[in-house]
């Protein structure tokens, strides 16, 4: 019977990282205000 992993592999762990750290640099610093403008901010999902 084959192994089961949850773990991920190198490619997955670099994007995991990568996601992370724009959420901590542009969606947290403004994501205050966009709730409070009721904003989604488009352009800079499109830009990630």
């Amino acid at each position: 019977m084959a192994e089961f992993s949850l773990a991920l592999n190198d490619e997955q762990e670099q994007l995991k990282d990568w996601v992370h750290q724009f959420a901590a640099d542009v969606i947290r610093p403004a994501g205050e205000e966009w709730d409070e403008r009721e904003e989604f901010p488009w352009p800079i999902v499109e830009e990630a």
